[in-house]
């Protein structure tokens, strides 16, 4: 029963039925659903660890621990790939991070290496990395020019092209 201090009246709730039942059920089932699965999270360093915002990567990475899978950061930086797997490892998921320059194809494919070297299986690939750098023809060299598409086009290209025999191996 709920009392309502201002009418002094009370309310009986409803107790839940089957279909509540089930959707816990569910949502219980939901929340471990990449148990026993290994995921590869490209791009997935907490930058600035005074921040009270977090990025994209670290957000995934310490999602799909808290879903049960074990999780790969990759990072050029890595103090933050390491303060991710430190939060990975306190949501009660394992982890593990790579250095690694993602526009570099052996950068790549030692990551991937060592995913599949340390957890057995990869089953999840999240391209996290992306930069820009503003300005146009007049503001921006060559080399900046392909430095961004390097991360921004090159590092799918080499995480898809590097991981998808592990994710068709799987079935994914």
């Amino acid at each position: 029963r709920v009392c309502s201090p201002a009418s002094k009246t009370s309310l009986r709730l409803p107790r839940p039925g089957r279909s509540e039942v089930t959707r816990v059920i569910a949502t219980l089932r939901h929340v471990q659903r990449l148990s026993g699965r290994t995921a590869l999270v490209l791009g997935g360093g907490q930058g600035d660890p005074d921040s009270p915002v977090v990025g994209i990567g670290y957000a995934t990475a310490t999602t799909f621990g808290l879903h049960g899978a074990a999780v790969v950061v990759v990072d050029r930086d890595g103090d933050a790939a390491e303060r991710t797997v430190d939060a990975v490892r306190r949501a009660g998921g394992q982890a593990r991070a790579v250095v690694a320059d993602v526009t570099v194809a052996d950068d790549v494919e030692r990551a991937v290496a060592e995913a599949a070297r340390v957890f057995g299986r990869i089953d999840v690939l999240h391209n996290n990395v992306g930069a820009a750098r503003l300005g146009g023809p007049e503001e921006l060299t060559l080399d900046e020019w392909r430095a961004t598409f390097a991360v921004n086009l090159d590092s799918v290209f080499l995480g898809v092209q590097k991981t998808l025999p592990h994710l068709l191996e799987r079935g994914g």
